[in-house]
């Protein structure tokens, strides 16, 4: 009897603990698999919006403040049920479910703002008769890269496409940066090199297309 008693005990034992484990996976791993990163990425942001605004100058003043949101996010996360409320579902849908729809808005905001830069700095290269107004429109847009790529693909030089895209994309910041006054003299410098970079590879892109096409 005693022996039954103690098979009894420890199998309820490792129960209760899978319950845990699995209320765990589910707290942390389905309802809020994304709230670390979240803070993390604050201190990312303040950086990111420091460097766009004044180079990096006052890097280390806003690695600082960064860190105000980011050790803030991890506190309310590890001591919000201790502190705030009492109910975990309280604190999931008031604090955990707005703060991760306020992330998601500020991403796609950041899309745009990165769509808007892209477009606008090759559409001053497109006045000046680096690109097209179709390049511009396919490598400023998803649509237009996800069409261009699959362009690339049919002729073989995917990879190509591929680099012609981020080498555009890095023109029209590095464009950016210069127009905002950050390190004139390196990014000039970094300006040329990038527009010799998309000339060779359209060149390339069109080579290959025009090969295949008296094919």
């Amino acid at each position: 009897m005693h022996r039954e008693h103690s098979l009894l005990r420890c199998r309820g034992t490792g129960w209760r603990r899978a319950g845990r484990l699995v209320a765990v996976f589910v707290i942390r791993g389905l309802f809020s698999p994304f709230a670390h990163v979240m803070f993390t990425a604050a201190l990312g942001v303040v950086l990111g919006l420091a460097v766009a605004r004044s180079g990096t100058r006052f890097i280390f003043p806003a690695f600082i403040v960064g860190l105000v949101p980011a050790i803030a996010g991890h506190m309310l996360w590890n001591g919000g049920l201790l502190v705030l409320f009492t109910d975990f579902f309280e604190f999931y849908f008031l604090i955990q479910l707005p703060l991760f729809l306020a992330a998601l808005a500020s991403i796609m905001a950041l899309r745009r703002a990165e769509r808007r830069v892209t477009e606008d700095r090759l559409g001053g290269y497109a006045a000046a008769g680096w690109f097209t107004a179709q390049e511009v429109h396919m490598l400023a847009t998803r649509g237009g890269r996800s069409q261009a790529l699959g362009w690339a693909r049919r002729i073989g030089r995917q990879r190509t496409m591929k680099a012609f895209i981020r080498s555009a994309t890095r023109l029209a910041f590095t464009r950016q940066r210069i127009i905002a006054g950050h390190d004139l003299q390196l990014n000039v410098g970094r300006e040329q090199l990038l527009l010799a970079d998309v000339t060779r590879l359209r060149r390339e892109l069109l080579t290959t297309a025009a090969a295949n096409t008296r094919g």
